[in-house]
């Protein structure tokens, strides 16, 4: 018996198990049989079921070992718990525990399978008036407002309308008094995951994609956000107003207002982004193969767009370290982490041997910090610390992404980088 027969055939004996663990009948009847007035009831056409603290404890069982099969996207502890009270159902309509127990992991199990396409509002990038083309890197698009119902199998439902004069227009289901997209630029993201997990899953795709259009481009203009400037979260809007009052004995501030940063996307930016070479990273990125280097970038760029979000410095530079360590740790158990991750760094940056010590010097200082916050609970960062990791993990990801074949290993990548370290050509 193969691993996936084993597996499935484990959760069919737990999903049995649970569904003995049944009691339906009477509410008082059963209750009075236990002596337990604090068990869970679930009601059905057939009557009220019981669900007893050992079917609760079994529930458990279920979810753990589905969810260790599934993963972090196809897992869904509701998800889970909804398919198992469908089968209580089934089976106080008469169904056989055997077949409704088989059914259920069958239920469970093609969460794993499912393909959806998530649509939603864009806040961190826009169009110009002169450029509304689609661009897309991997399964994640980004498309002017009018673009979306000809793009995307949306424009297939005539419930659904595009009004686009009206300053409060935008998509619309017939009869909404508001816009479920009002945005003038939209995401269409193609996600691998239960429906429950989609959003958490798509916007995780839409940020690695952000990083990788931004370090892919060199072209942006507008209000692009800048080293240290805070980068506005991708889904969900932003307050630019500060309806705040800060006061002392001689003084009193009241708020004011700051427009969000954005990614303008012109022809220039998207040609950069439709470069065979960017096209062909971000395939690599978005389905990698396992311990490639593409699945330890696709971790890192994730990263560094959070940092990028963060408003207090300590987190920018947890995110940012977090990044470059996604990048350049090594997975030799006895290498020292942090010198591995500043001397490979240095490699990566410069040629030239006095450059890659200072290099090293300063990024191991700043390590320094991120040791700080994450063992001591500190939030000691200066502004100009968090810009200076975060200029060294945006330069590193870009050197690697313009010169790097994404589709090697990642202890191939890292052995390049420890000959390189001792005074070896670096091999990308």
């Amino acid at each position: 018996m193969n691993p996936k027969q084993q597996h499935k055939r484990t959760l069919v004996e737990i999903s049995k198990r649970l569904l003995s663990e049944l009691k339906l009948g009477c509410v008082d009847d059963i209750l009075k049989a236990t002596n337990k007035a604090n068990y869970r009831r679930l009601f059905s056409s057939n009557g009220v079921i019981i669900l007893t603290q050992d079917f609760d404890r079994i529930l458990n069982e279920l979810e753990a070992a589905a969810s260790k099969i599934l993963g972090s996207k196809a897992a869904n502890r509701k998800t889970i718990q909804d398919a198992a009270m469908a089968s209580c159902r089934q089976v106080s309509a008469g169904c056989s525990n055997k077949s409704t127990a088989e059914e259920l992991v069958e239920t469970i199990l093609s969460e794993a399978g499912r393909e959806y396409t998530h649509v939603c509002e864009c806040y961190v990038a826009r169009f110009t008036n002169s450029f509304q083309e689609t661009v897309a890197v991997g399964p994640v698009r980004l498309l002017p407002l009018e673009n979306v119902l000809g793009e995307t199998k949306l424009g297939d439902n005539k419930r659904i309308t595009l009004e686009i004069e009206n300053p409060k227009g935008g998509l619309f289901i017939r009869g909404a008094e508001r816009p479920f997209i009002a945005t003038r630029s939209a995401w269409a993201v193609e996600v691998s995951a239960t429906k429950a997990n989609v959003p958490v899953e798509a916007r995780w795709q839409i940020e690695v994609a952000i990083s990788l259009m931004r370090l892919s481009s060199d072209h942006w203009k507008g209000h692009y956000p800048l080293l240290g400037e805070i980068e506005p979260l991708p889904t969900v809007r932003t307050e630019h107003r500060d309806l705040t009052v800060t006061y002392d004995n001689e003084s009193l501030a009241v708020g004011g207002s700051e427009v969000p940063h954005w990614y303008e996307i012109d022809s220039a930016v998207a040609a950069d982004l439709r470069n065979p070479k960017v096209q062909e990273n971000a395939r690599h990125i978005f389905k990698p193969k396992k311990q490639s280097l593409a699945e330890r970038i696709g971790n890192g760029l994730g990263w560094m767009t959070r940092g990028r979000q963060a408003l207090d410095g300590a987190q920018r530079v947890l995110s940012f370290a977090t990044s470059l360590e996604s990048l350049l740790s090594s997975s030799d158990k006895g290498a020292p982490v942090v010198q591995t991750i500043c001397r490979h760094a240095a490699v990566i940056l410069t040629n030239d041997v006095e450059d890659r010590f200072g290099i090293f010097y300063d990024l191991k200082k700043l390590y320094e910090l991120r040791s700080a916050i994450v063992h001591t609970g500190s939030r000691s960062v200066l502004k100009h610390e968090a810009e200076s990791i975060q200029g060294y993990a945006e330069a590193i990801y870009k050197t690697v992404l313009q010169r790097c074949d994404l589709s090697m290993t990642q202890d191939r990548f890292s052995e390049n980088l420890r000959k390189a370290s001792h005074g070896a050509s670096w091999l990308h």
